[in-house]
């Protein structure tokens, strides 16, 4: 970076021995610091393709913007900070081509978030761009992240791992790095300081999410997005995903978002929801939204009221969400939800088995699944389920009783995969202390991947029933009529007949 001075921390070896913890207070809802950023400043955030460690970089079939970088940019903006994102993932982008963005750039910070499954693609990337521009501080957060720290930190070409939220830690960081302040003020932060890895207190998480600025959709790949679920014109839709709260109560054995977002569903206003809303479509065009808070009904009341603002505003969106099926019981919810643009539910309903089912969803039972199902589909709403075969309790004899409810249930779209022992979660400390785990390798931990065996389940047997149960639901000759007729453009023609190759081929991914 020409004209700027890097400080010694940014390359020193790594060679620590030992995790030192500091101290500190901390106000999720504040800055720690008082920022003095001179003008012209620029941090870059970047995607990683599919693939990239192997030279064969893979396009997903639809894709969503990465929310994490829209909530740290917005708060960089309003220090005066230059962002830039560069969605490699949804780009497909080769190596060269996110080299050339950052040279272009020259960011003093680029940032990489990281999900298990794309740890060794996410540090290729990382070590690349060290190698090109070794003056540039590398940041990485994101789910694996707040679970494999040492992981991360010890990886030489990675600066800082940022633990749980960064929206503030971002810019406190950038002006500890502008003036060659220390590093130990700011909670959250993980970084090398001579021969030690310094582990910060972590940062108490965020409650005022209405004061989060609105998102800077414009730095997004806006026309490049594309939904799973619902009808889709290029050229007449806009579709981006956004997070309007994050935390879940409900610790299911194979999610770790309770643990990294906490057991509280924090949550703007209904007001500041359909006011992020209303700003998207009058100064984006965006017309499709899926919110990908965890459970976007958790507070009903919210929902009613998000819903009667967008009717009093006469927005003009179709959405969708995730709920549970507790909360979707409600006979006047569903309707409401579709007079406000609602068009699609993504349920968790994880097995078909009375007892497992339970165990999972604390009260849930069959004969409710069923019910809220059918309200939902009566009325107008697109019910997505979404079942997992690993599950504590899981035999052949229940994989199949899943397999089975499912046909019964017969939602419009359906999604089944392997249960993964992501680190972190209760299904890992089970994995673990059995002994079941097949192999450590991250890029096997796939939604369709057989990484385990218990002694009532094989790994080739998870990933044969994977495969088989998206036929025998997919490939009905009733529901191949039912979604030819649903279609409204050949854009929906060809994404159909892409899932369907992908079937023919044994590839079946998450939500496919």
């Amino acid at each position: 970076m020409p004209g700027r001075e890097a400080t010694s921390f940014l390359n020193a070896p790594w060679t620590a021995t030992k995790l030192k913890h500091v101290n500190q207070q901390s106000n999720g809802d504040a800055p720690v610091l008082e920022l003095d950023l001179p003008p012209g400043e620029r941090v870059l955030f970047v995607t990683t393709p599919n693939g990239i460690a192997s030279k064969a970089t893979q396009p997903p079939a639809y894709s969503a913007p990465p929310i994490n970088f829209l909530w740290l940019a917005a708060v960089l903006l309003e220090h005066g900070v230059e962002v830039k994102i560069v969605d490699g993932y949804t780009r497909s982008h080769a190596l060269e081509q996110i080299l050339e963005e950052i040279s272009e750039f020259q960011p003093r910070i680029v940032g990489y978030s990281c999900f298990t499954i794309s740890l060794y693609d996410t540090l290729h990337l990382i070590r690349a761009v060290k190698e090109r521009f070794p003056r540039i501080a590398s940041i990485v957060g994101g789910y694996h992240a707040n679970v494999s720290i040492e992981e991360l930190i010890g990886e030489p070409a990675v600066d800082f791992v940022c633990h749980q939220e960064g929206e503030f830690l971002m810019p406190e960081l950038l002006n500890q790095i502008v003036h060659g302040a220390p590093l130990n003020e700011l909670p959250g932060l993980v970084y090398r300081e001579g021969g030690d890895v310094v582990r910060n207190t972590s940062r108490d998480l965020r409650r005022n999410f209405d004061a989060q600025p609105h998102l800077p959709y414009e730095l997004l790949e806006l026309d490049a997005y594309r939904p799973w679920a619902w009808n889709f014109r290029p050229g007449r839709d806009r579709f981006v995903a956004t997070v309007t709260g994050k935390g879940c109560p409900l610790a299911c054995e194979f999610c770790d978002i309770s643990k990294t977002e906490g057991v509280t569903y924090r949550r703007m206003s209904y007001t500041r929801v359909v006011d992020e809303l209303a700003h998207m479509n009058a100064t984006h065009g965006i017309n499709q939204i899926e919110f990908y808070d965890p459970l976007f009904t958790l507070d009903t009341q919210r929902v009613f009221d998000v819903c009667a603002e967008i009717v009093r505003r006469g927005l003009r969106v179709t959405w969708g969400c995730s709920s549970t099926i507790h909360k979707m019981r409600n006979a006047e919810l569903a309707p409401r939800m579709y007079e406000a643009g609602c068009r699609n539910i993504f349920f968790g309903i994880e097995s078909g088995n009375r007892d497992i089912m339970a165990n999972i969803k604390a009260g849930m039972t069959p004969e409710m699944v069923r019910e809220v199902v059918r309200k939902t589909q009566a009325a107008g709403i697109r019910a997505h389920c979404s079942f997992v075969f690993g599950l504590e309790g899981d035999t052949e004899a229940t994989v199949e009783e899943s397999i089975q409810f499912a046909l019964e249930l017969n939602p419009d779209t359906v999604s089944f995969s392997v249960a993964q022992p992501y680190p972190g979660t209760k299904l890992w400390d089970r994995m673990i202390e059995n002994d079941y785990l097949l192999t450590r390798d991250w890029r096997d931990y796939s939604a369709h991947k057989g990484i385990w065996e218990t002694p009532d389940l094989s790994a080739e047997y998870v990933e044969e029933q994977v495969i088989r149960a998206h036929r025998r639901f997919y490939l009905r000759p009733s529901y191949i009529a039912r979604r030819f007729w649903r279609m409204r453009s050949a854009s929906d023609f060809r994404f159909a007949a892409r899932i369907g190759w992908d079937f023919a081929r044994s590839r079946v991914g998450y939500r496919s």
